[in-house]
């Protein structure tokens, strides 16, 4: 066996002298892990480090005197690329290729192919020292290095996420892409995550599990920059080896909002379901009470069962006041707006009809302006106005001359302006925040369910209008409703 280190190379065609400076750059082959073969100038292998570095799978006895095509692919030796391989490095000291070469067994790999021309000492060609590396592992690492820098540029230039990075001392930002500057109300990245936090304390608490975990995860916090009300989440890994805190954030403000909301409704059905059951109750609780007393009053006359008769008809009443109140919120929430084309004057006057009946001592003006057509949903309508109008009528003056309630209206295609106003008792301002409250009750004798003008403004809301009150206790109220007219 012979080695590109030791062996002189004779042939009859050429008498090639390996000096010390050849026999070092084999050396450094060898150590480098690198195949060598020395060539003639057509390629026919003379030698080789074989014995020293394997990476085709060839021994050296393999390949002597065979030619360096046996490392080329088929396709290549069809194409000429042995000899085109050669051409280029007799034209250069140094000529490097990275492309496709074959295995023993057939196995195919990208390899780095250096080509370096020999020389005798007349300056003649006498052949090719051809170093032969593995780069099919390098190429792959660079292969996925990019890809991991082009998902990296994907994800931090994507604008629908967040993306930051801080250092781990003091957590300034390093890093922010637009969304994150966006979401966080800020125009530079020269903040740090504390500035970034409304609460200080939630940022103790943050940084806390940031350090105790080495991540944190959908962490919710209210932003201190942003003009509006933002609430975003943070999803974070600590990499102290490297000094920095790398993550997502995202704006949960709306998420949170309906957070907040469904726990308001919650507490609110909670107080709603209790006073609900407790208004159906003790109207049942008295009628049970009155029953007992006539029934164990063996001895009482007409007129006082005629007063106990009175009496329970009073809080059955109120009992089905509550259960109509209680079936107009379900109605309100179930059922989807019906459209009707609606005759306002006639309505109005179909519910005023009764309640002149019941109070023929109040005076009532019924004007409007122009056009009388609405298009809305006559249920829900027909509700706001009788609880409107019914409060207009219960709770007028006793003492006045003349008590009085006025109803107008405008209509035009865009929407119903209705106004009710009295010269009643009113409402004292401290409670004109708290009329469209749930279960609560203006009057001070607590008759009446403490629904209506709930169900009221509930209906007004779910017809897209807005109600609103204005009182004096010595003036009266004044209710305007205004309702979108859907000709469409």
């Amino acid at each position: 066996m012979r080695t590109a280190i030791f062996d002189d190379l004779n042939s009859d065609n050429f008498n090639l002298q390996i000096n010390d400076k050849r026999r070092l750059k084999s050396l450094i082959n060898i150590l480098n892990g690198h195949e060598e073969f020395i060539v003639d100038p057509w390629g026919k292998i003379v030698s080789s480090n074989l014995e020293a570095v394997t990476i085709t799978g060839y021994e050296e006895w393999e390949v002597i005197g065979k030619s360096i095509e046996i490392i080329y692919p088929k396709e290549d030796i069809k194409q000429l690329k042995v000899e085109e391989d050669l051409h280029n490095a007799s034209k250069s000291k140094e000529y490097i290729t990275t492309d496709f070469k074959i295995k023993k067994h057939g196995d195919i790999f990208l390899a780095k192919t250096i080509f370096n021309s020999l020389y005798n000492s007349d300056g003649e060609l006498n052949g090719y020292r051809i170093a032969l590396s593995d780069a099919t592992h390098n190429a792959i690492y660079k292969l996925r290095t990019r890809i991991i820098n082009d998902e990296y540029a994907n994800l931090f230039n994507n604008p629908y996420v967040g993306v930051f990075k801080t250092d781990c001392t003091d957590f300034n930002f390093l890093k922010l892409n637009e969304k994150a500057l966006e979401i966080l109300g800020l125009v530079e990245v020269r903040y740090s995550l504390k500035d970034i936090f409304r609460d200080i304390a939630v940022f103790d608490e943050f940084i806390n599990k940031l350090k105790t975990n080495g991540q944190v995860d959908n962490f919710t916090f209210q932003v201190k920059h942003s003009y509006l009300n933002v609430f975003a989440s943070v999803t974070c890994a600590l990499f102290s080896k490297d000094g920095y805190v790398e993550g997502v954030i995202k704006d949960v403000s709306e998420n949170w909002r309906q957070v907040i909301e469904l726990q308001k409704l919650k507490a609110e059905l909670d107080n709603f379901l209790y006073r609900a059951s407790h208004d159906i109750r003790a109207p049942l609780t008295t009628i049970l009470g009155l029953t007992n007393l006539i029934k164990s009053d063996k001895t009482g006359s007409i007129q006082e069962l005629l007063e106990y008769a009175k009496l329970v008809e009073n809080r059955v009443s109120h009992l089905d006041q509550v259960l109509k109140d209680l079936s107009d919120i379900s109605y309100n929430n179930v059922y989807a707006i019906k459209v009707h084309e609606i005759q306002l004057h006639k309505l109005i006057e179909r519910i005023l009809e009764p309640l002149k009946e019941e109070f023929p001592r109040i005076k009532v003006i019924h004007d409007n302006i122009g056009n009388n057509l609405l298009y809305s949903d006559m249920a829900r309508l027909k509700v706001v106005l009788s609880n409107v109008l019914l409060n207009g009528f219960k709770f007028h003056s006793p003492n006045s001359t003349e008590p009085l309630l006025k109803i107008t209206y405008s209509i035009n295609d865009a929407s119903a302006i209705i106004t009710i106003e009295d010269n009643g008792i009113g409402i004292d301002q401290n409670y004109l925040n708290n009329v469209f409250d749930v279960f609560f009750r203006i009057n001070a004798d607590g008759t009446g369910s403490g629904l209506g003008l709930f169900v009221t403004k509930s209906m007004v809301d779910r017809l897209g209008g807005h109600i609103s009150i204005k009182s004096n206790s010595a003036l009266g109220t004044r209710v305007i409703i205004s309702i979108p007219n859907c000709i469409s």
